[in-house]
């Protein structure tokens, strides 16, 4: 995390990447933008977010 913090990065998370299988909104990313059709082996996603810029 504070590696994180270091770049002005406020959030960071680790998610499953079944989150992928079943998206909790729509309309969500193409296929071919899902992790594991990036990285088949993929077993989690390090997820990060940042605030919108005014």
């Amino acid at each position: 995390m504070h590696k994180c913090e270091s770049m002005d990065i406020p959030m960071v998370g680790v998610a499953s990447i079944e989150r992928w299988s079943n998206p909790p909104f729509l309309p969500w990313m193409p296929e071919e933008f899902y992790p594991q059709s990036i990285y088949p082996e993929a077993k989690s996603v390090i997820v990060i977010g940042l605030p919108p810029l005014r």
